[in-house]
């Protein structure tokens, strides 16, 4: 029997917000694969974390992961690449824009422990990192499940198609298109290295990226959906998220859960992770859909991915039937 789960598969990165207050939120645990990972535990899985931190990292940092049953054995410490860093400031209408933590605090004290960064590291330090999947765990690589965020799935196309070919789930949020805009009429090409994906979830956003400003989401998921086994959701951030199921030709759209939002940071990966969990769990990815927006409102709900490790399980399940009564079922 597998030790874990699920795996989350990503980044690490330590985030530096600024709130619309102008109050500053600094070394906050972070990255997609921390967010997803948390997405997952809340649900009851064991998972592990596969991520890439810089060799300044704090290891200690994770403890909080730790101590809540997350196994970092997966972490992998770069030999040279400082960690990934990851700087924005809030206004009052929820807009992001990019912030320079030391140019910020220049002249204060402590202000040299602050990375001097106009939003995120620089891309040679961000593409110095990724997971290397020949050297995670044992127990890594039994697993019923993985996501991923990165661009380890284009990496180790053969070690990942041995894991789906022994029946693993694998879900991908979808940020890995940097080419020109890919035709919808002509998308297979483009759309062959998502093949075998039980669920992919871009956001919005990414789907502009990939088929060009302004397509239409449902024609764009339908298009994703030829190459996806079971699900394809479009993130849509406070308007939800939109779910398409290829077997069946069927949309739905999921509500968030109303919450006070805090700091928006990582609803996406908790999302995402949170997808994978349910779909591992139920098979069903309507109600799967359901338990990814639970995911995503507890982390919304504070600073940094480590404070929603302090829900409690009568109130995941509070909102769960909150959704379902929102959808007209359960």
């Amino acid at each position: 029997m597998p030790t874990l789960d699920a795996v989350s598969i990503s980044d690490l990165t330590l985030d530096y917000i600024l709130d619309p207050d102008g109050q500053p939120h600094l070394h906050l645990l972070g990255g997609k694969g921390v967010y997803a990972a948390v997405g997952m535990w809340l649900w009851g899985l064991r998972v592990g974390l596969a991520v890439s931190a810089g060799c300044d990292f704090d290891l200690a940092r994770l403890e909080p992961l730790h101590r809540a049953g997350i196994d970092i054995s997966g972490v992998q410490i770069h030999p040279s690449a400082p960690t990934v860093c990851w700087a924005q400031q809030y206004a009052p209408d929820g807009e992001r824009v990019a912030w320079n933590p030391r140019r910020h605090f220049a002249g204060t004290a402590g202000s040299g422990s602050l990375p001097d960064i106009d939003g995120f590291s620089p891309a040679p330090v961000v593409r110095a990192h990724h997971v290397d999947l020949t050297r995670l765990p044992a127990d890594y690589t039994t697993a019923p499940a993985y996501h991923f965020a990165g661009d380890e799935f284009l990496r180790y196309p053969s070690i990942i198609a041995g894991w789906q070919e022994r029946g693993a789930l694998c879900g991908l949020d979808a940020e890995w298109y940097g080419g020109p805009p890919v035709s919808l009429e002509n998308a297979s090409g483009a759309l062959a290295p998502l093949s075998g994906f039980a669920a992919v979830l871009p956001s919005a956003e990414d789907v502009y990226r990939l088929f060009g400003a302004g397509v239409d989401l449902r024609r764009a998921a339908r298009a994703l959906g030829s190459v996806a086994q079971r699900a394809v959701v479009v993130k849509l951030g406070a308007a939800g998220s939109l779910l398409y199921q290829p077997r069946t030709d069927r949309f739905d759209h999921i509500p968030v859960v109303p919450v006070t939002v805090v700091d928006p940071t990582g609803a996406g990966d908790a999302y995402a992770g949170g997808f994978l969990a349910g779909l591992l769990r139920t098979g069903d990815p309507l109600e799967t859909a359901l338990w990814a927006t639970v995911s995503a409102s507890f982390v919304i709900e504070g600073y940094g991915a480590a404070h929603a490790l302090a829900t409690e399980q009568a109130e995941v399940q509070r909102r769960l039937a909150w959704l379902r009564r929102k959808m007209g079922y359960g």
